[in-house]
């Protein structure tokens, strides 16, 4: 079975931008957790914090939020 694992913010939000690099939204973690297991994926929902790094993730697919919200 494919495995895809699906990395949120520390608030367990999925953001993507806008046009305008100033307003983000949330995507809706769990249509896109059902559209993967539909599909015959085993899907794994972690916040970045929670990803083990000492598992191998080789032939994993990672599935994460932008990189372009301004930190605080």
């Amino acid at each position: 079975m494919k495995r895809i694992i699906i990395l949120t913010d520390e608030e367990s939000e999925f953001l993507i931008s806008r046009a305008d690099f100033k307003n983000f939204t949330s995507m809706d973690i769990d249509k896109i957790k059902a559209y993967f297991i539909a599909r015959d994926y085993k899907v794994n929902v972690y916040k970045f914090s929670e990803l083990d790094l000492s598992e191998d993730y080789h032939g994993d697919y990672i599935l994460y939020q932008t990189s372009e919200a301004p930190g605080s």
